[in-house]
């Protein structure tokens, strides 16, 4: 025999009530109600078990988003890094170690950057510190210290030239104005190289720490009258005699020339320059015997 049962738990009580045929006792509602409670304490557990996994989900987003986050900071810096180590790079290899199709990987246009911002903080720092100074005097005095002379001193000052990347065929045919060359070039090459990686600001401290000094040691031969003149009164004052000026060496080719000429009081050399012409080799020959006299 069929038993057909019609639930609803509509009541109060929230109890199971059940429409059955005749012969179903006060017992089966019994196990009906108990059924329903169980029921609902398995819902009221697992819906517990659900906001718990609804937290961990949340959670887990925000860590993937960190992680993420994290992942593409990363891969910025590590790019940054290499770009900082290329660039760095670039500006201590010389055109000889690049194929010809690759010559933009030597420092030619870094240099080239470098002269410009160099140049461009010597003349504010010489206007600012300088302002009784004429025009022609603030010339001299930025074209003696960005010269290829003063960047080389302050390159091979530093120790740069082992860490010039030069073809070893190459190297072998420089002579020592080849390697202050060289050292001045990536020195400028090396400011260019900062401006790019690291911003303007860094640049110009670098400058400021590296270059600039030698502008208070080089003003009171720039500022004051020529440096020749100023040996010629020192020289007549002291002994009645003039200074000579004598090419002590000449080397080079034709459009590449490089004179040593020497100032002497009497027989005794007063100091040494050279340049691509005389008359320039003298003016720093004179240079170098005042700086000689300072330091006495």
């Amino acid at each position: 025999m069929s038993v057909g049962y019609d639930i609803s738990c509509n009541n109060k009580r929230n109890e199971i009530q059940c429409t059955h045929t005749p012969g179903i006792g006060v017992k089966r509602r019994t196990y009906m109600r108990a059924e329903k409670q169980e029921v609902i304490k398995r819902l009221n557990y697992i819906e517990g078990h659900l906001k718990g996994i609804r937290k961990m989900v949340d959670e887990d987003k925000y860590c993937v988003d960190i992680l993420r986050q994290t992942y593409a900071v990363r891969k910025a810096i590590e790019k940054l890094e290499s770009l900082i180590l290329e660039n760095h790079r670039r500006a201590v290899t010389h055109h000889s170690c690049c194929p010809e199709t690759s010559v933009q990987d030597s420092y030619d246009t870094l240099e080239f950057l470098g002269d410009a911002i160099i140049g461009a903080h010597v003349v504010e720092y010489i206007y600012r510190t300088y302002p009784g100074a004429s025009e022609g005097e603030m010339t001299s005095l930025k074209s003696e210290v960005v010269s290829r002379r003063i960047l080389a001193k302050i390159g091979q000052k530093l120790g740069l030239f082992p860490y010039i990347r030069v073809d070893i065929a190459n190297l072998r045919t420089f002579n020592e104005r080849s390697r202050d060359s060289l050292c001045a070039d990536v020195l400028e090459a090396l400011v260019g190289a900062i401006q790019i990686d690291q911003g303007p600001e860094v640049a110009r401290d670098f400058v400021a720490r590296i270059i600039l000094p030698v502008v208070s040691q080089l003003s009171h031969q720039s500022l004051d009258t020529n440096p020749k003149g100023k040996l010629q009164k020192i020289v007549l004052r002291r002994s009645g005699n003039l200074p000579r000026y004598r090419v002590l060496e000449q080397s080079g080719r034709n459009n590449d020339r490089l004179f040593t000429v020497g100032v002497f009081e009497h027989d005794f050399l007063l100091g040494i320059g050279k340049a691509s012409s005389i008359k320039e080799a003298g003016r720093l020959a004179a240079r170098e015997a005042l700086e000689m006299m300072s330091q006495k």
